[in-house]
């Protein structure tokens, strides 16, 4: 199911998200979760997942594969 609303509802929370972080002084590397290479985690501390349920999965088995934390958040409306 898509609709225009939810996804703005979605571009918003990813925007704040990355302001919020950018200004605490944050790196953040923007990419779909199927775009996603082994050399993407290289460096990294932790992903953050914005979006639904599939979003979630796809990228906490990149994390598991990688060993690295994650943090889901669901922007769903």
């Amino acid at each position: 199911f898509y609709s225009k609303d939810s996804h703005i509802a979605h571009t918003k929370c990813v925007e704040s998200f990355l302001n919020s972080a950018r200004a605490a002084g944050k790196e953040c590397i923007v990419k779909f979760e199927k775009e996603l290479t082994k050399e993407d985690s290289e460096g990294v501390d932790l992903i953050v997942s914005l979006g639904g349920d599939h979003t979630y999965l796809q990228s906490s088995a990149f994390a598991h594969d990688q060993s690295l934390p994650i943090i889901g958040v669901n922007t769903q409306v």
